[in-house]
């Protein structure tokens, strides 16, 4: 019995100095994790504008072309275009909106077409890849 009482203790303070050091890396710890695992699970959009093109011919007629790439991992719905502060319905009676989804590699220029028209015939058939 005496041998035990001869040996001599951590001090109360440097307990729980210890304690606290060990609360504050786990917590740490615990926190870089949570915010590495949210971080890598949301799905970010990611979308590149390229091929710009504006053709205008008169004060009532315009065209314009560009290549939207989708380089996220998510599918993108486009539910409006506005330019310069002006919305661009997708389709009514005047004007309107052609899109084609590919991926084939889009031509270096897109090709300017004299009169486009929203009915799908063959003379409207546009070459873009």
């Amino acid at each position: 019995m005496k041998l035990l009482r001869k040996s001599k203790a951590l001090g109360t303070p440097v307990a729980n100095l210890i304690i606290l050091v060990v609360v504050v890396m786990l917590s740490a710890v615990v926190t870089t994790f949570a915010i590495s695992v949210t971080g890598n699970q949301a799905q970010k959009e990611s979308l590149y504008l390229t091929k710009c093109n504006v053709w205008y011919k008169n004060s009532t007629y315009s065209l314009v072309s560009l290549v939207i790439v989708n380089n996220g991992p998510t599918d993108v719905i486009l539910s409006k275009i506005t330019i310069k502060g002006q919305d661009c319905p997708w389709n009514s009676t005047e004007t309107y909106m052609l899109y084609n989804k590919t991926k084939n590699i889009v031509m270096a220029n897109m090709p300017y077409v004299e009169n486009v028209t929203n009915k799908g015939d063959e003379a409207n058939k546009i070459k873009i890849g």
